[in-house]
């Protein structure tokens, strides 16, 4: 017969083949009673001022733990944001690499190899630009004279 779970009775339950005995929890009252925290005034001994000063503070704590959280999804954000860019900029670069070997080399299947990686990164490039623009990140592509925390400050201004 199995173990017995801390806190449960024994329920007969009757089925075809006989009885097998199956575990059931007992209605716990201890979960209707109210918490600690409603019982300040009494439990403490403290004044309604006390308690108000108390709950202030609180709200304080749990604001600035909430702005804390905030400021750090945005910054995952904006690392989401730099990591597809940096993307975008390697497959641009990686389809100038293999372009330019194609011109370098004499051999048939090496020029005929790199134009296939020329074509495929030219491919990836144009998807992911394609994605980025999807979610509302077209105009974010960077210029030569453009650096990332420019269009990220340019960003914050929208929000």
């Amino acid at each position: 017969m199995a173990s017995k779970p801390k806190q449960c009775i024994q329920v007969p339950n009757k089925n075809k083949k006989g009885t097998k005995w199956q575990f059931a929890m007992p209605a716990i009252q201890s979960m209707t009673e109210d918490g600690w925290i409603w019982y300040l005034e009494k439990m403490g001994r403290l004044s309604a001022e006390q308690i108000e000063e108390w709950i202030q503070e609180g709200d304080c704590v749990q604001w600035f733990h909430a702005e804390a959280e905030m400021q750090q999804w945005l910054e995952e954000w904006e690392i989401k944001q730099a990591d597809f860019m940096r993307c975008i900029q390697n497959f641009s670069k990686m389809h100038e690499v293999w372009t330019e070997l194609t011109t370098r080399n004499s051999n048939d299947g090496h020029i005929t190899y790199a134009k296939q990686k020329a074509v495929m990164y030219a491919t990836m490039e144009r998807e992911a630009k394609h994605c980025f623009a999807l979610v509302g990140y077209g105009d974010w592509i960077l210029k030569e004279d453009e650096i990332l925390a420019d269009l990220i400050q340019k960003d914050w201004i929208s929000l």
